[in-house]
């Protein structure tokens, strides 16, 4: 099993969720799991950018591959606000849902405390081998629609 990591520190400013993506895509296509770039750079984004806007203090940005990925945040501030489980944002709020995507996205996730403050962190499964992403293409050889009678398959409707 190949174990790697890579870390970044980022300063407490709104511009360190991008610099966070931009270093996560390029670390998961050096491990050539660039299929998980989506799901890390949402969750990077939403970790990073609670950071900035309540610790207020620099950022350790982490990536670990150890039979599956774990991205991490870990900040100064000690305080551990737990969201509510089941308790989602009011539909007119501009904020408040950051960390319930990251449990949509991540098969566990968790904040643990540290000696100077606090880590929060998500984990995801490794694509399995020779497993494909969704191709929208394929689905153009099942469809039932009479008029359709599109022969080519490369382009979608």
């Amino acid at each position: 099993m190949i174990r790697a990591e890579q870390t970044l520190v980022l300063p407490p400013i709104p511009t360190s969720a991008r610099r966070g993506r931009e270093f996560a895509r390029e670390t998961l296509a050096s491990w050539k799991l660039g299929e998980l770039s989506d799901d890390v750079a949402l969750g990077a984004t939403e970790l990073i950018t609670n950071a900035v806007r309540y610790a207020g203090t620099d950022i350790v940005f982490r990536l670990v591959l150890d039979g599956k990925v774990i991205v991490s945040v870990r900040d100064g501030q000690p305080a551990l606000n737990h969201p509510l489980v089941g308790h989602m944002a009011d539909p007119y709020a501009t904020s408040g849902r950051g960390l319930h995507l990251v449990a949509a996205i991540s098969t566990d996730w968790g904040v643990t405390s540290v000696q100077d403050g606090k880590e929060v962190w998500f984990a995801l499964d490794l694509p399995e081998a020779g497993s494909d992403d969704a191709d929208v293409y394929e689905l153009d050889d099942r469809r039932h629609d009479e008029q359709s009678t599109r022969s080519d398959p490369g382009v979608a409707i």
